[in-house]
């Protein structure tokens, strides 16, 4: 038998989990998952019939060597996790929400593009984004609860190692 329970222990789901950048968790439905980012891109996706939530923090947008594929991109990270997401729920019941994209200076574009690959995977997917705290020059602590779908944002001025406690 192939139930939701069996596929998320095979698939490692957790109940809490402190996200790194270049990380990604598919939640429980009790799970809550905690990251902080800054131009790093943190999706969020939930499943409004609460079966599961998931979140990735991806630093760069793309990679096209399979051999080098990891979480740590953007492409990597946000197509696993709406696979994932897809093995619990329909992709009418999952709303998404994205976060960082912080700007540390006017030449550095990764935040924006992170941001782009972000949007694009999400609406060719046909996945609804129903809130963004993006851009600025700010860092920001992030906690999902899969329970309920609610993120809490905290913007934070500079990025510490406490900030990771």
């Amino acid at each position: 038998m192939n139930t939701k329970e069996e596929r998320r222990k095979a698939q490692n789901v957790y109940t809490d989990e402190l996200l790194m950048p270049g990380e990604m968790v598919l939640l429980a439905p009790n799970g809550q998952a905690v990251t902080v980012a800054s131009y790093g891109v943190v999706v969020c996706l939930w499943d409004k019939n609460k079966s599961g939530a998931f979140m990735c923090h991806f630093l760069e947008p793309i990679i096209r060597i399979a051999d080098l594929a990891t979480p740590r991109f953007g492409n990597v990270a946000l197509l696993k996790g709406i696979e994932w997401m897809l093995s619990l729920c329909s992709v009418q019941s999952i709303e998404a929400q994205i976060f960082g994209g912080a700007q540390g200076d006017n030449r550095d574009k990764r935040g924006e593009d992170n941001l782009f690959l972000a949007r694009e995977i999400l609406q060719n997917k046909g996945i609804q984004i129903v809130s963004e705290d993006v851009g600025g020059q700010k860092g920001r602590k992030i906690l999902l609860d899969a329970a309920t779908g609610t993120v809490a944002v905290m913007k934070v001025h500079s990025l510490r190692q406490g900030d990771w406690l």
